[in-house]
């Protein structure tokens, strides 16, 4: 790899049957962290499929990791009812002995319970965290019909059990955590990161993808990280650098937009002080088709009670009510979800048209 770095990557994504009118997909690679963010069925996952397979190459020899949204799916058979005849009352076990040296071809637990088996310190660091934050203790070994969690609680150091009857709450954390925790693999890609985790696991996770995230070719102890969710609590919006970090997708027929940081619309001040201000509502908005600007929590509360009482679902219809606030940050708020390929509503007073003409001119040219 080159001495600057890999990082900006630009690439070409191959079009994608279904996807964008046949058109290929452009994207560029510009930090450690990527988010894809949109409404179902607009072609976040397949985009993530076709990046992994693009990231091989410029990546060599180390590996690329996916982790599908069903990543533990090879368990259900052991913890669901998933025919009449019920579920497998046999402790978990997947996962084959010759698919060790193919770990980072699993798209699910399997590759990481492997993982954990082959490598004791990848055991100890994802074991010590589990035991800190989740109060459980971890053994994984092989049995005859492959590789086995075991769970202790904290609590009771004597009552062993099988992942088959833990929560997904947990088994998910295992996974994401051995895969971020895994050198061999350069570059991490997860489909809907946020599944099972409660909005305070969601919180640490994002701060310790944030820690390892980075160019792999400038320091070996990062990898690029590249998430697609459906979750406000992972999308960290504090910084301009993370707009253009950010793919936006929008439909099956609309190319994904990415904003470039060189945007005009960027170096505004103001929307830099605007980005401190982003509650939940703020980053639910990114993931929201159709969006009705405000201008504080006070009209938010209005809106939400009249469409109650009308019998009116915003939410339900791709809608979401966005409270801005501050003087003079309305203008700046619908410029920036412009970029994006929103087309913001906005509910005002009437002082806002009088006193400045700032939010008139920037409707000035809609039509």
């Amino acid at each position: 790899m080159a001495d600057r770095g890999l990082l900006p990557l630009a690439l070409e994504l191959p079009a994608q049957p279904g996807l964008y009118r046949g058109a290929p997909v452009p994207l560029a690679l510009r930090s450690g962290v990527t988010v894809f963010v949109g409404p179902n069925a607009a072609g976040k996952t397949v985009v993530l499929r076709a990046l992994r397979d693009a990231l091989r190459h410029p990546l060599r020899p180390r590996k690329v990791r996916f982790l599908s949204a069903g990543r533990i799916a090879e368990l259900e058979r052991f913890r669901s009812h998933l025919s009449p005849h019920g579920r497998n009352e046999a402790p978990a076990a997947i996962g084959q002995v010759g698919h060790i040296q193919q770990r980072c071809e699993h798209e699910g637990i399997a590759g990481d319970l492997i993982a954990l088996d082959q490598r004791p310190d990848l055991l100890i660091k994802v074991g010590a965290r589990l035991e800190i934050y989740l109060g459980r203790r971890l053994r994984v070994g092989w049995v005859q019909h492959g590789v086995q969690a075991a769970f202790v609680a904290t609590r009771a150091a004597d009552d062993e059990y099988f992942a088959n009857v833990e929560a997904s709450g947990l088994l998910h954390p295992l996974s994401l955590l051995t895969a971020l925790y895994d050198d061999e693999a350069a570059a991490l890609l997860i489909d809907e990161r946020e599944t099972s985790l409660h909005p305070q696991l969601q919180s640490f996770l994002l701060e310790e993808f944030g820690k390892l995230a980075g160019d792999p070719s400038v320091d070996t102890r990062k990898k690029l990280v590249i998430i697609s969710t459906h979750s406000p609590n992972l999308l960290a919006m504090r910084r301009i650098e993370q707009v253009s970090s950010t793919i936006f997708f929008r439909t099956a027929w609309h190319l994904p937009i990415q904003v470039s940081p060189d945007a005009q619309e960027l170096q505004s001040t103001r929307l830099r002080s605007l980005l401190f201000q982003f509650t939940e509502s703020y980053r639910a908005a990114f993931f929201a088709p159709r969006l009705l600007l405000l201008e504080g929590a006070s009209d938010e509360v209005i809106v939400s009670t009249l469409a109650a009482q009308l019998g009116i679902p915003i939410s339900a219809g791709g809608g979401q009510a966005v409270p801005v606030s501050g003087e003079g940050s309305m203008p700046h708020a619908v410029k920036l979800f412009r970029l994006i390929g929103k087309e913001p509503i906005v509910l005002a007073d009437l002082d806002d048209l009088v006193d400045t003409n700032d939010l008139v001119k920037t409707f000035a040219v809609d039509e």
